[in-house]
């Protein structure tokens, strides 16, 4: 982009009032708040990968591409609301490309939190679900004691959080018996059920 442009690009930004400002600030973040909705808790959005919350991530990269000439303002085809939202819808699917990458180089741990809407055997809801929790209690039995205090609390709706106080481990731990539950009710009991 060279000098005249940049400076084309600024006066048309010096015309933007504060006002305007707070206006365009309120509809980009309207935007992204219906884009990510329920896409920040963990993964390429959360706040743990970006260090901030992911609306101002991403409003405040967009706007600082304009600033810095980074990104051509296309101000006689585009609003100021349209250009951010470009941006940011950009900058969203090149996070996604990247987090995708590294978690497929092995680079990121599978993630949870006691706020995910996750019910631990929605994946492997059947309808013959008093076979399936009859097939996991047999399991259960025959695993250790932890498994069974774990199943137990499960069934009794506890968060992971407060089911690895009961058992005196590391959440990470409970979040692996989840993982084994799952495994075991997609692999041994709906296999058996089907047959």
């Amino acid at each position: 982009m060279d000098f005249f442009r940049k400076r084309q690009i600024q006066l048309e930004l010096d015309k933007i009032s504060e006002q305007e400002w707070e206006e365009v600030c309120t509809r980009c973040k309207s935007f992204l708040k219906k884009k990510l909705f329920n896409k920040t808790s963990f993964g390429a959005h959360s706040e743990k990968e970006l260090g901030v919350p992911a609306f101002d991530y991403y409003f405040e990269e967009a706007v600082s591409k304009i600033f810095g000439f980074e990104w051509e303002w296309q101000f006689e085809k585009f609003t100021i609301v349209q250009q951010i939202i470009r941006i940011a819808g950009s900058l969203i699917s090149k996070n996604v490309d990247k987090y995708r990458r590294k978690k497929e180089n092995g680079y990121i741990e599978t993630e949870y939190s006691d706020d995910m809407a996750y019910d631990l055997f929605d994946e492997v809801y059947d309808e013959s679900v008093d076979e399936l929790l009859n097939c996991i209690e047999r399991i259960v039995r025959e695993g250790d004691e932890f498994l069974q205090v774990h199943w137990e609390s499960v069934k009794e709706g506890l968060k992971s959080s407060q089911i690895a106080e009961i058992i005196e481990k590391p959440v990470n731990y409970v979040y692996r018996q989840n993982e084994k539950l799952i495994y075991h009710a997609k692999t041994k009991c709906l296999t058996d059920h089907d047959k």
